[in-house]
């Protein structure tokens, strides 16, 4: 073994450290190999604040460095797998399918540092995915798409192999509520921090599930985009003590056409992001969601497609709890230049940076308000039009 093959191997057999990457870089960097500057730019880029100032030159730099060179860092991967990405250097992320999986994944994981599989046709492999040793590398598993029901979940929620999954996603799998509640009766799923269960067959018992279980607390982001929970699995969610890590929730497109009064949770207290999008809603209907005085650390907001009108613009305007927004998304929800008036005469809303309001029914008298507003002077983004 070389030298360079003892660094490499030292990078595979700890991935989650920085230490062995910069090793290498400097390693590389010292032979004039361009790659040990991408494997400190990417390193750099994994550390810093999304604000960062200097993310956007950092990031430039690095793509143009993978456009020139990924076919030849990646080359061990070729006729492999059916797709891959980056990540502090080296590849962290593939697409394969499912018996590709299993005849080469002992090659493959030799060959990068390899954190999160999005597993492809996975059909009659399931069970046999789910007893793969080399589910214990993983700290992210993506299942998707492959429409097997329950069966996909439950082989997962048994499995020994994935107690150290930080991710998982299930989505567009015709998941029920049968599979949900396999899922959070599994200990070996304790310490998930991102779950994604969009575009299945979930109703309001799996809400109910997931907002009873114990398994669960580490869990900061759900997303249930497109499923039928309706307003009692929202209001479970909302309202539970059993996920108080829980910081962002997507419930778009789920029958949700209400809300309840909302007591205080943990929950409702940490609750940084919610999706909202496509269920129908009202200004009565989000009026207990955003006057709820417990609602204070939100800052992202989506509402788009909805019914609010200029009455949910009211609300919204005149709600104390929204002090955090930095974004509200607003498209094709039938507000006029009234509404659009009201929200810009809000001083709740001084915080926004990113306001959308596409697809309304806004001239130019709501434009002009939003541009003479006292309150809206933080906006870098402003999207009243389709571009």
């Amino acid at each position: 073994m070389n030298e360079a093959e003892a660094m490499l191997r030292l990078v595979n057999s700890s991935p989650e450290q920085d230490g062995p990457r910069l090793i290498y870089a400097d390693w590389l960097a010292e032979r004039g190999d361009p790659r040990g500057e991408f494997i400190r730019i990417q390193c750099e880029l994994a550390r810093l604040p999304a604000a960062d100032a200097r993310r956007t030159e950092l990031q430039v730099r690095a793509d143009a460095l993978l456009k020139i060179h990924q076919n030849e860092w990646a080359r061990g991967l070729k006729g492999q797998v059916s797709g891959y990405r980056f990540y502090r250097g080296f590849v962290e992320t593939i697409f394969i399918d499912a018996l590709s999986f299993l005849q080469s994944a002992e090659r493959i994981f030799r060959e990068a540092p390899i954190r999160h599989v999005h597993l492809l046709d996975v059909d009659v492999h399931v069970g046999a995915i789910a007893r793969s040793p080399l589910l214990e590398r993983l700290t992210g598993l993506t299942i998707f798409a492959s429409h097997a029901g329950d069966q996909v979940a439950r082989a997962v929620a048994s499995s020994e192999r994935v107690r150290n999954l930080r991710e998982l996603n299930l989505g567009r799998n015709r998941i029920g509520d049968d599979g949900v509640a396999a899922l959070v009766q599994s200990a070996t799923l304790a310490n998930l921090t991102n779950l994604d269960l969009s575009e299945n067959n979930l109703a309001e018992a799996a809400a109910f599930s997931l907002a009873s279980t114990g398994n669960l607390a580490s869990l900061s982001s759900l997303n249930l985009d497109h499923n039928f929970i309706g307003t009692s699995g929202a209001h479970a969610l909302l309202t539970t003590d059993r996920l108080p890590s829980l910081h962002a929730l997507r419930f778009g497109h789920n029958r949700i056409t209400q809300f309840l009064p909302l007591e205080d949770t943990r929950v409702l207290r940490r609750l940084r992001m919610l999706n909202l999008a496509g269920n129908g809603l009202d200004g009565a209907g989000i009026a207990p969601l955003v006057e709820s005085p417990h609602l204070i650390g939100l800052q992202s907001l989506d509402l788009s497609h909805n019914a609010l009108g200029d009455a949910g613009a009211e609300v919204l305007a005149r709600s104390r709890s929204l002090s955090g927004l930095r974004t509200l998304l607003l498209s094709d929800n039938r507000i006029t230049d009234a509404g659009v008036r009201l929200l810009a005469s809000s001083p709740t809303l001084a915080g926004l940076t990113t306001l959308k309001l596409t697809n309304n029914l806004i001239g130019d008298a709501g434009i002009q308000a939003l541009i003479d507003s006292p309150f809206l002077q933080r906006l870098s983004r402003l999207v009243s039009a389709e571009s």
